[in-house]
């Protein structure tokens, strides 16, 4: 599933609204003044119905999904223009600086616009703007000798929960759960996120984890809390190294 439709029928009530909430932007979109009214949206959004107070709100709700049985109606290549060219030509100087083993990262990582379950990153799932920018980003790669991956940028943030004052015990960000464009695993690494490999600031939204783990009282230690946050990427990958 990649998004979700939702068709309000006519039907008299109040309240109701739905409310989606994407990026720090919140939009809310009314049912109660349309006859007939449609909303979509990608399943990396938050979306909120709130109380209907009167009458009665009659929807009709679609989960979105590719059929994987079809063929994949895939984006138009990029043109070959001056944009292209220079991408190319990047990719090319820092695949070349590296075959003379200068100090300069294996890998370049690059944020997505969306966000994607580990389980279904691959190239077919992806929305929007991030399908052509990876099509620019894979054919660049092909033409100079490196992988072009999708995987998980991960911040992992420890506290100490009894000890106010002592705030965070660690902090460190990794890209892991790396995935070739077909959406098969890649070899089991595990790469630092750092701002000499990052091209841009991967932002995490650190006022809602993807998962969180409390340790319990032990008698010994004092009880820590665990937060993980995560944030879809793409990552080229210099494939003449280990």
């Amino acid at each position: 599933m990649f998004g979700t439709l939702v068709m309000a029928l006519p039907s008299s009530h109040q309240g109701g609204q739905l409310q989606l909430r994407h990026r720090g932007e919140t939009f809310d979109f009314s049912t109660a003044d349309f006859d007939f009214s449609w909303s979509a949206w990608y399943a990396d959004v938050f979306h909120e119905v709130k109380p209907v107070t009167k009458g009665i709100r009659v929807v009709l709700t679609y989960n979105l999904a590719i059929d994987t049985s079809h063929a994949t109606v895939s984006s138009a290549p990029p043109s070959e223009g001056l944009h292209h060219h220079m991408l190319k030509k990047t990719l090319g100087e820092w695949t070349a600086r590296l075959d003379h083993a200068d100090s300069l990262p294996i890998c370049l990582i690059d944020k997505l616009s969306h966000q994607y379950t580990i389980e279904s990153l691959s190239f077919d799932s992806l929305k929007g703007a991030d399908r052509g920018h990876v099509q620019a980003l894979k054919i660049a790669c092909e033409s100079t000798g490196s992988s072009l991956l999708l995987g998980t940028a991960e911040l992992v943030v420890e506290k100490d929960d009894e000890d106010s004052d002592a705030g965070e015990i660690s902090r460190t960000q990794t890209v892991g759960s790396l995935v070739t464009l077909a959406g098969t695993n890649f070899p089991d690494i595990q790469l630092s996120l750092t701002l000499e490999n990052s091209l841009v600031d991967i932002d995490f939204d650190e006022d809602e984890p993807d998962d969180e783990e409390c340790s319990g009282y032990t008698g010994n230690e004092g009880v820590t809390s665990t937060y993980w946050y995560r944030q879809a990427v793409n990552a080229a990958y210099f494939a003449g190294l280990p």
